[in-house]
């Protein structure tokens, strides 16, 4: 598998309340929903606490489901019905009381010579992916 690592980014707010809003799947539906990049490929999106389906004109859907958890460091999400194997994990780790460094990576298994058309693609992906992250952290 390769990982494409989003930048990290600080967030005010202590690790715990972090890994509670990030770790429930329905908590961040309003979030998601409403960000610009979601309305323009997002077709349809369904959220429960452990999962998150999505259905795109290219991908067609895709559900991703909660693995794993570490409270309060690590949540790592799956795509059940993914072409390809593919996941994303969300890191945390405080700084100090009230604030927590967030980062973020999307691991994806890709055929070698898919991987120098498709790599760059991703890596702007898993930075939109942190970026998102440390928007709904605020």
């Amino acid at each position: 598998m390769t990982a494409y690592k989003g930048k990290s980014a600080v967030i005010a707010r202590p690790v715990g309340e972090l890994y509670s809003r990030f770790s429930d799947m329905s908590a961040l539906e309003e979030a998601i929903r409403n960000r610009p990049e979601t309305k323009e490929h997002v077709a349809e999106m369904k959220f429960d606490s452990d999962s998150l389906t999505i259905k795109t004109s290219q991908m067609g859907e895709i559900r991703f489901e909660i693995v794993e958890r570490i409270e309060p460091s690590k949540i790592v999400f799956r795509a059940v019905n993914s072409p390809l194997p593919l996941g994303m994990t969300i890191n945390l780790k405080a700084v100090g009381d009230a604030a927590t460094e967030v980062s973020t990576s999307i691991d994806v298994e890709l055929p070698m010579m898919v991987r120098a058309l498709v790599g760059p693609k991703l890596q702007h992906v898993a930075d939109q992916f942190g970026n998102m992250m440390a928007q709904m952290g605020k």
